[in-house]
């Protein structure tokens, strides 16, 4: 059995020496015959080398190879991003160089440097085999609980008899884990058939209390065995991919799964874009898709695809999605001791077919405190892409879960013409936030006025009161106001910008985008069934280059003398409320 030591130094070679600097480097005690801390060495003991001065700093990890006259010690690694042990011991340096530490420290401290250097050793918990039942089952649960193992999904499965049964064996009906109601007689839940089958003492799990099967065997030579297959089970969930809680410097305000809806123009793209720009501090921690009816999960998450190699000859090689892209990103920095946050964006979600695009990702949406409460497991091939991307074993990423760095924001349009449902399962995952029909108006450029005209001659007329008279023809003909204009509809704050110094040109763009686009819109599909009723003012509001060219001579009178007064009304609350708008 390994022994675990962490030795302190302010110099390593006044206290070692290299005796072999070939392919492994090797190192001997100088004068160990004068350290008697020395004697309690034994072979294949493990020496976590920290440095004093510089707050318990560890530098490398050194195993004994060879007792004797000299101690012979092999470097097994060192790494370049030190870990302060301090945060997982009691450091004890008063007088002392050297402190023994439990193996479930060493765990703990070792795992750490994994994490953040990549170090690559597997994790040996068959000491555990040779203690009693009680014993054992007690310490496995104290290793779970010493690495934050312990979770719903962990849970969920230990109290499950079938799942038990099925991956431990000879459990027979009984789970490893099983619920205690304190209210009632503890005893009398710990047996079944007058046996007891669950030990005494309890655990608070999740505000729940449980209590451990001792339904145990060790018996390999007659294939009676479940305690090998259980501690196998606790080294594949210690090696897994960590989730680990994950926190900003400032306050965490965002939604982790979040769509913004609204009628068109009301500045939902916008709205991200700027909540990105608070959220993410860089570029390449974020990836914009936007949805489309081809759209599909090869594209979304990942597929093969012919490439080009080296000999520029045709190869196929798993290609990731936007969403596998981010989520190995997230998981990369998730791992490290300085996480980030990481945000994928999808525009216009519902204009491909969501539950197609997802699939089974669908479930990694249920979240807990931002980590996915239930994993899914993972192609050959996305494991395959992932292990290598992350540099950890393949088995490693048999089950993948969105960690609580990755944020998932989206933009929708109900009311948009080839858009797909959304059953209410997939929508209960997400927070919906409404974008209201002037919620974004005050954005507007309040400077400059374009001139339209009205009553024969050009007026100062401003884009949003002839935006909202728009909107409340709209109302009269009961259309919903997922369909009216929002204040971006047009884009006329750049077009003042582009424009400012040029009066004409922009008044010309804006009568060509206001034909182009709102009286095509109100003509094709707001006002399709109604066009009688909001083209008023022409004659022929049956053929659209007929509108459009009495709109270039009587401007906003196409709509009707009703029409005009809305606008003249809007711009004389706009300018008496102070608002310019």
């Amino acid at each position: 059995m390994n022994n675990y030591y962490i030795f302190y130094t302010n110099n390593l070679f006044s206290e070692f020496e290299i005796i072999n600097s070939g392919e492994s480097f090797t190192y001997k005690f100088i004068n160990n015959k004068n350290l008697n801390f020395t004697k309690k060495f034994e072979e294949n003991d493990i020496l976590f080398i920290c440095k004093k001065k510089d707050i318990y700093i560890t530098q490398m990890i050194l195993k004994i190879i060879n007792i004797g006259n000299e101690i012979i010690l092999k470097k097994l690694c060192d790494y370049s991003n030190p870990l302060d042990i301090s945060k997982y011991i009691a450091c004890k340096i008063e007088n002392d160089i050297i402190q023994q530490i439990e193996y479930q420290n060493f765990i703990e401290i070792y795992s750490s440097l994994k994490r953040i250097n990549d170090i690559s050793r597997n994790i040996d918990l068959s000491y555990l085999l040779k203690y009693d039942n009680n014993t054992f089952a007690n310490k496995c649960f104290d290793f779970l609980e010493a690495h934050n193992l312990i979770d719903k999904h962990v849970i969920l499965l230990l109290t499950n008899s079938d799942f038990c049964n099925k991956q431990f064996s000879n459990f027979g009906k009984y789970s490893i884990l099983k619920e205690i109601d304190t209210n009632q007689n503890i005893e009398n839940q710990l047996k079944d058939s007058g046996n007891s089958r669950y030990y005494k003492n309890t655990r608070n799990y999740l505000k729940k209390t449980y209590a451990i099967s001792n339904n145990w065997f060790y018996n390999p030579e007659k294939k009676k065995d479940n305690r090998t297959p259980f501690i196998n089970w606790l080294t594949k969930l210690f090696s897994a991919i960590k989730y680990r809680n994950f926190s900003l410097n400032t306050d965490l305000k965002y939604d982790y799964n979040r769509i913004i809806f609204g009628a068109t123009g009301t500045g939902k793209s916008y709205t991200l874009n700027k909540d990105k720009e608070d959220l993410i501090k860089k570029n390449e921690n974020y990836e914009r898709v936007t949805f489309h009816p081809d759209y599909s999960y090869a594209n979304f998450v990942g597929t093969y695809k012919p490439v080009n190699n080296d000999n520029d000859e045709i190869s196929y090689k798993y290609v990731p999605g936007p969403f596998l892209r981010i989520l190995v990103k997230a998981l990369e920095s998730n791992m490290s001791d300085t996480p980030e946050p990481f945000l994928l964006i999808i525009e216009e979600i519902n204009r491909a077919n969501p539950a197609a695009v997802f699939g089974d990702i669908f479930q990694l949406l249920d979240r807990n405190n931002g980590v996915s409460e239930y994993p899914i497991h993972t192609s050959e091939d996305m494991k395959k892409y992932i292990s290598e991307e992350l540099k950890i074993p393949a088995d490693q990423c048999a089950e993948l879960r969105i960690p609580d760095n990755m944020f998932i924001w989206a933009t929708m349009n109900s009311a948009d013409q080839g858009v797909f449902p959304m059953d209410t399962a997939f929508k209960r995952r997400w927070n919906f936030e409404y974008c209201g029909i002037n919620k974004k108006e005050e954005e507007l450029n309040k400077q400059t006025t374009l001139d339209i005209i009205i009553n024969n001659d050009p007026e100062p007329i401003h884009w949003n009161s002839i935006r909202k008279a728009i909107n409340c023809e709209l109302t009269e003909i009961k259309v919903n106001e997922d369909k009216q204009l929002g204040p971006f509809f047009l884009n006329v704050n750049d077009l003042m910008d582009r424009y400012s110094d040029n009066k004409s040109k922009l008044q010309e763009k804006f009568n060509d985008l206001f034909k182009d686009k709102i009286i095509m819109y109100l003509f094709e599909d707001a006002a399709k069934q109604k066009k009688d009723f909001i083209f008023s003012g022409i004659e022929n509001p049956r053929i659209y280059s007929e509108i459009c060219k009495e709109y270039d001579e009587k401007g906003l009178k196409i709509f009707g003398e009703d029409f005009t007064n809305k606008v003249k009304e809007f711009e004389a609350k706009a300018k008496s409320s102070g608002d310019d708008l």
